[in-house]
């Protein structure tokens, strides 16, 4: 069993995705993308590739464990910080997206919003971090429509499919634990892990120190 710690990029790190999570009720700590990855907020959170590519999800089995954090922003605070958002142990792994939708449907009923099987369509831009106007068909990359920035994520699924369903240790999507560079650089002992955009592979003790973090701050 490895553990990792993962990062994305909340819905809340734009002022877009702050109107839409306030407008559409939507969890601030949600993904901000049309495609949530990894989606937390359905009841067995999935991770595919849409995202990272063959950096994360092809490397997880079953049984792995994944921390989540935030990428570093304000976060309605008035200093840079990261938040410790959820705790996820894989439950089931897929080799292709279909697979994947049979039982997420005959789980729950729908495929979560990161599977691209047909009929589960994208979000629409107004709820994601990207607003109405533009978004981007990767990471950062330029500027395009939804539809090629959905193309993309198409074309990661067809050539990376893995997909992963995962079961909830904990989750926090409204109000996360605060992660400082300090208290980071304390657990994770350099700077190159704590600025590491790619998931990294952390030991159960740096795990424990990072729950124990939450649950210390949780309780003030």
């Amino acid at each position: 069993m490895a553990i990792y710690l993962g990062k994305y990029r909340p819905l809340n790190s734009t002022p877009e995705g702050q109107r839409a999570a306030a407008h559409f009720r939507i969890p601030p700590f949600v993904d901000g993308s049309c495609r949530r990855e990894p989606d937390l907020e359905c009841e067995f959170p999935s991770i595919s590739s849409l995202c990272r590519g063959k950096l994360f999800a092809p490397n997880l089995e079953v049984g792995d464990e994944i921390l989540y954090i935030t990428t570093k922003n304000l976060y309605a605070e008035s200093y840079w910080h990261r938040r410790i958002v959820a705790h996820l142990k894989v439950l089931m792994r897929f080799d292709s997206h279909p697979k994947a939708a049979v039982w997420y449907r005959e789980k729950i009923g729908k495929p979560p919003n990161n599977c691209m099987v047909q009929g589960n369509l994208p979000l629409p831009l107004n709820h994601t971090s990207r607003g109405t106007s533009i978004c981007a068909p990767g990471c950062g990359s330029a500027a395009a429509s939804l539809k090629k920035w959905n193309d993309h994520y198409q074309w990661r699924a067809d050539n990376i499919p893995i997909f992963l369903a995962c079961k909830t240790v904990w989750k926090e999507l409204t109000t996360p634990t605060i992660l400082t560079d300090q208290d980071a650089l304390k657990i994770l002992k350099n700077w190159e892990r704590v600025r590491s955009r790619a998931p990294i592979e952390i030991s159960e003790v740096e795990l424990k120190a990072l729950e124990s973090l939450r649950q210390k701050r949780n309780k003030t």
